[in-house]
């Protein structure tokens, strides 16, 4: 399964993931500093700022789309389940785990997942990642 999600870089990473990606007229804004900016021109060369100076702390947001799996760690998690009494939930939240470890820590309390959902900080919705023992194509 494919995601979108936001993702901060500082500028040597940002500059490896455009040439990476072989991305061309495109700009950033240093998330610190809207007046600042990186051009990658019509050759994908950068362009800077003779304005400015560029200091490590600078960061810079970009949109990344990534494979991911059951191992993969993830954000925000919430998934709906059934207690062994056969009543269903929604509400346990996970921070920063994996799929597998959600599965794992229900498996442990004897509660049937039913479904795992991924918050998206941007769009404030719960977006439905996993159902019926696999991911959601």
């Amino acid at each position: 399964m494919k995601i979108k999600r936001k993702v901060q870089k500082n500028l040597p990473q940002l500059i490896e993931w455009v040439w990476k990606n072989g991305m061309r007229n495109i700009q950033y804004v240093c998330d610190n500093f809207e007046s600042k900016s990186v051009v990658f021109n019509n050759e994908g060369k950068s362009e800077f700022s003779e304005h400015y100076s560029y200091s490590p702390e600078d960061t810079f947001t970009v949109e990344v789309e990534e494979e991911i799996d059951e191992e993969t760690k993830l954000g925000l998690l919430l998934d709906h389940f059934i207690n062994p009494y056969g009543q269903h939930y929604v509400g346990n939240i996970y921070q920063n785990r994996s799929i597998n470890d959600v599965l794992e820590e229900n498996d442990e309390m004897e509660i049937s997942t039913n479904s795992i959902h991924l918050f998206d900080k941007e769009t404030k919705e719960f977006i439905l990642i996993w159902r019926d023992g696999k991911l959601v194509e």
